[in-house]
């Protein structure tokens, strides 16, 4: 029993000893990680110091000028050749006296005139303007080039801030859309992909295959019979013929002025003016713009093929020069009631430079 007794006593000695190294190697590895903290506290101390709290940073802050209405304009091609190029032109300014005007967000772009290829259509319309300002043109189908930066400053009170891009078609025959957006920047390098536009609009351009009218080579008349002859000619065999049977100079000199008279006549109508002494004189409206049309969209060998066409004798046309013999040319057939012809000729040489419509024909 004093056995049992001594070594129960030993395994409670045991016991207590062996918590009690436990508890002491938690304490000391507590110790550790505490004074741990302290020198990485210290360290962080000494590489940042502390802001006092009395130091005060402001926003950073972008001043912002009151918005103020101004005037878009667009000078954009309607029509375009396959692979060919124009340029789209786009200025913003402030013109004086806009204080009742409204401005429009959206638009299409209508065309205020009848566009032809090698010109430009132009349009304008007034949106909100800010002291920056940025201009993006783009196509799904076009190939866009910009000439000018994207964001540019705008001066409220000077010239006009202008943008430009190289338009070039595509190779197939096809109307395709550009979109013009244009936004308004309170800070310079704005992401414009988060930024909603100010103003938006959209220009449709056809892309058309013009064929210049082949040049008809002129044909040799045949030489005509003597039954055609007199068919054609009845005065000159009839005058002959009574020459022959009545054999009177008196015959013979009416005949001879006849034939003069003739000839004066061909000659004055074909001159253009009653003396042919001065350019012919274009009196209606049809008359002028005809001649502007053929001035300006016919060539000296062109003009040369549509007198062919309309069998008048370009080089009986007076006065030299390519405006002189258009000008004439709108005479000559006014006074013989033949600008329909002139009309539908041209039609069909250009058909882009107005519709079609066959009413338009004098005859």
């Amino acid at each position: 029993d004093q056995h049992k007794g001594s070594c129960k006593r030993k395994w409670v000695i045991v016991s207590i000893s062996i918590i009690f190294l436990f508890f002491l190697l938690i304490v000391c590895l507590s110790v550790f990680i505490l004074s741990l903290g302290s020198q990485a506290s210290e360290q962080l101390s000494t590489v940042m110091p502390e802001i006092p709290l009395d130091l005060q940073v402001p926003p950073e802050t972008v001043p912002k000028i009151e918005d103020r209405i101004g005037e878009l304009a667009i000078a954009y091609p309607s029509y375009l050749r396959p692979r060919s190029s124009e340029r789209t032109d786009l200025t913003i300014h402030i013109p004086p006296n806009l204080a009742s005007i409204q401005p429009t967000d959206l638009e299409r772009l209508p065309s205020t005139i009848t566009p032809t290829l090698k010109t430009l259509d132009h349009y304008t319309t007034h949106i909100l303007v800010s002291e920056q300002m940025a201009a993006v043109l783009s196509s799904p189908t076009f190939s866009i080039e910009p000439i000018y930066p994207t964001q540019q400053r705008i001066d409220l009170d000077g010239d006009k801030t202008h943008w430009s891009w190289n338009i070039t078609a595509p190779d197939s025959l096809s109307t395709g859309l550009l979109t013009l957006k244009v936004y308004k920047l309170y800070q310079e390098n704005v992401d414009l992909d988060n930024l909603a536009p100010t103003w938006v609009g959209t220009i449709q351009v056809d892309v058309i295959q013009y064929t210049p009218t082949p040049q008809k080579l002129p044909m040799i008349a045949p030489t005509p019979s003597i039954t055609q002859r007199i068919v054609d000619e009845p005065v000159s065999f009839i005058g002959i013929i009574l020459i022959f049977i009545v054999g009177t100079a008196g015959v013979l000199i009416a005949y001879l002025t006849y034939k003069q008279n003739q000839q004066k006549k061909a000659a004055l109508a074909t001159a253009g003016s009653p003396e042919a002494s001065t350019p012919s004189t274009l009196d209606t409206t049809e008359q002028i713009q005809l001649f502007h049309l053929l001035d300006q969209h016919y060539s000296d060998q062109e003009l040369r093929t549509l007198c062919f066409e309309l069998s008048v004798d370009y080089d009986d046309l007076p006065y030299p020069g390519q405006a002189n013999k258009a000008r004439e040319l709108v005479a000559l057939l006014a006074r013989n009631g033949r600008l329909g012809e002139l009309t539908t000729q041209i039609q069909r040489d250009r058909p882009t430079l107005f519709p079609l419509d066959d009413s338009g024909d004098d005859e």
